[in-house]
């Protein structure tokens, strides 16, 4: 993909997997073109849009942690969203099909572990449906994040118990 000429690649190797150095404004991969791997974000933020049907500008932020191709990686399926790299030197991994196929086809467990990780992969449909929620509203990262901080204080001076 584009990524890859855009990039600072750093490991790759035998194992198949390459290790991407993204600057924002590099392109992962573009809607309609075919999926030929799956994409871990390790570090920083990329971000998905458009695609056929894409309403208004809706964007969808992916994470560390989040992975981005495994539903979608069966021959002949084309990515249905862009990605773009938003964040200064986010790192993502570049599994190829080849590989997944390898791994698949001669590990039973890694082919276990493989479909149920793309059973808690979240779908597209449902990060779509992410993107239309505020990003600082009830019920976001941020929000729930912040009414955990307070539960935590909360629970804190009760456990202290009240001062002298």
């Amino acid at each position: 993909a584009a990524a890859a000429a855009a990039a600072g690649v750093a490991g790759g190797g035998q194992s198949g997997v390459t290790r991407m150095i993204l600057q924002p404004g590099s392109e992962l991969f573009r809607a309609g073109e075919p999926v030929e791997a799956i994409y871990m974000v390790h570090r920083g933020e990329l971000e998905l849009f458009g695609g056929p049907g894409a309403a208004g500008d809706a964007r969808t932020r992916l994470l560390p942690g989040d992975t981005v191709g495994l539903e979608q990686i069966r021959a002949g399926a084309v990515h249905g969203k862009s990605a773009v790299c938003v964040a200064p030197n986010t790192i993502v991994s570049l599994i190829p099909r080849a590989t997944i196929e390898q791994l698949i086809d001669g590990h039973d467990f890694v082919s276990q572990q493989l479909r149920r990780h793309a059973r808690r992969t979240v779908p597209i449909n449902e990060l779509e449906r992410r993107a239309k929620v505020d990003i600082d509203g009830p019920g976001s990262h941020s929000s729930t994040m912040q009414a955990a901080s307070e539960r935590n204080r909360q629970q804190a001076a009760a456990a202290a118990g009240p001062g002298p």
